[in-house]
């Protein structure tokens, strides 16, 4: 693959596997990775006490390299077995990649 799009998702905790397992079913030619990260956000209300306390919230990153033509129906897709679960999303353009 030349280019694509990096789609990264932050996830609860809770739902690591889910997305895991999500991932291999539907886009189980693409290359993702995940790693525990620290998200800090406004928007307290979400949060636990000891989260208010600290200024952060342990979640889940994956990074999903996609083709530009498949977007869509991941987003779509991830939007109807995710909805109303707290994942946030973005996408950026690849300019390259490959395999050293």
């Amino acid at each position: 693959m030349t280019g694509g799009i990096l789609l990264t998702l932050m996830v609860p905790q809770l739902l690591e596997d889910n997305m895991v397992d999500w991932l291999m079913l539907n886009a189980e030619d693409r290359l993702f990775s995940s790693g525990v990260v620290s998200a800090h956000a406004a928007g307290h209300e979400r949060l636990s006490l000891m989260e208010q306390v600290t200024g952060r919230r342990q979640q889940i990153r994956f990074e999903v390299l996609l083709e530009a033509g498949e977007v869509d129906s991941v987003l779509k897709q991830l939007k109807e077995d995710f909805n109303h679960t707290g994942i946030r999303f973005w996408m950026a353009p690849v300019h390259q990649s490959g395999e050293l």
